[in-house]
């Protein structure tokens, strides 16, 4: 029960007599990698900022960036709901 975190024996008791087993599921690795993500998307619109200021030479470019941030932060929620997921089974 200890090695699993749980500290309610009644808890534990219900999830080996009805599943078998226990899933943790550790959340500290993804929120760190949530809080990086955040710290590159802070620099990233700064610098979107300045290349929106540059003309219509980069648009693509800025574009193509914010594309790329959308699709990793789709995937940072995609990571986290299929933790969940984990954790519930």
């Amino acid at each position: 029960m200890r090695l699993c975190g749980m500290t309610n024996f009644q808890a534990y008791a219900r999830q080996m007599a009805t599943k078998g087993y226990i899933v943790n599921v550790d959340f500290t690795v993804l929120k760190d990698i949530a809080a990086e993500m955040q710290n590159i998307d802070v620099a990233a619109k700064q610098i979107l900022r300045h290349v929106d200021t540059l003309g219509p030479r980069y648009v693509a470019d800025a574009a193509y960036m914010r594309q790329k941030q959308a699709e990793c932060w789709d995937l940072m929620r995609q990571l986290f709901k299929e933790a969940m997921k984990l954790s519930k089974a």
